[in-house]
């Protein structure tokens, strides 16, 4: 299935991610295409380029991240890492999903 079939039925207001290769599962890397609100790329699909929409889906994961609400303003450890422990609240933190695909 194509990245443009796969997000079809995906609302507008759902963060994406597209990796291309296999890249990181958690953290950023160059192999990112592009990460951001689905309804904007929907919006400017020059963004990606064309074969980019037409690349097979090879793997799709939901990814959280889960980091404190303020934690570059109050100077906080960047996001954590997989089996690293908060030093703060749950009711401090926020998350986000992230529809992952990787092409």
């Amino acid at each position: 299935m194509t990245l443009e079939q796969f997000i079809e039925p995906i609302h507008n207001i759902t963060r994406i991610r597209i990796v291309k290769g296999k890249g990181s599962r958690y953290e950023t890397s160059e192999a990112d295409v592009y990460i951001g609100w689905l309804g904007i790329l929907r919006e400017d699909k020059s963004q990606i380029s064309k074969e980019i929409w037409r690349a097979e889906v090879k793997d799709f994961a939901v990814v959280p991240d889960i980091r404190h609400k303020d934690w570059q303003k109050l100077g906080l450890m960047k996001p954590l890492e997989p089996g690293e422990h908060p030093q703060y609240k749950f009711s401090d933190l926020t998350m986000t999903l992230y529809y992952t695909f990787f092409i």
